[in-house]
């Protein structure tokens, strides 16, 4: 919202000063509230100008004071989590940040935070061959330790496969059974 032209609050002085009306009366004069009289007139009298005050925005953002730092992490490590930052931020400035208030501050420097990816020239490194046998080992184990808990049952619910002693069976396999 913006202030009130300075005319109309050097009217609304003036007329105060001349004692034509009381507040309220100068108030609906002037089509503004009461209160607002009072503040320009209190105003006035404490400093002898009825200018607008300026505007804030509120308090500045608590991190503003450490953008550097955040250039400089989210430069040195693109994937890096907001709790990390957090803890970063904590770490070297003993400021206390939330990942809410993180995410607010890399927005504000238009920071974004990039997960990163393999390229296809990297897909078939050691590295990465080695990482992708690991994971297919890890999820092979999960997932024969799940498929023991498992009961397989067909649409009609007549006929049920049963996984045991680590044995898969699975409807394909058995063939037609007559129920």
């Amino acid at each position: 919202m913006k202030p009130y032209p300075p005319q109309l609050r050097e009217c609304v002085i003036t007329a105060l000063e001349a004692g034509i009306d009381n507040q309220a009366e100068i108030a609906e004069l002037f089509r503004v509230s009461q209160s607002t009289v009072e503040k320009w007139w209190k105003r006035w009298q404490d400093t002898h100008s009825c200018a607008a005050l300026p505007m804030t925005h509120g308090p500045a953002p608590t991190l503003s004071a450490y953008d550097d730092l955040l250039r400089v992490e989210v430069k040195q490590q693109p994937d890096v989590t907001l709790a990390e930052l957090c803890e970063r931020v904590t770490a070297t400035h003993q400021v206390v940040a939330s990942p809410s208030m993180m995410s607010r501050a890399l927005q504000h420097l238009k920071l974004g935070r990039k997960k990163k990816t393999l390229h296809d020239s990297q897909r078939d490194t050691p590295r990465v061959t080695k990482l992708r046998d690991a994971f297919r080992n890890r999820m092979s184990d999960e997932l024969s330790q799940l498929l023991k808990h498992l009961i397989f049952i067909d649409e009609s619910g007549l006929i049920e496969f049963r996984i045991s002693n680590g044995t898969q069976l699975l409807p394909w396999q058995i063939g037609c059974i007559n129920a």
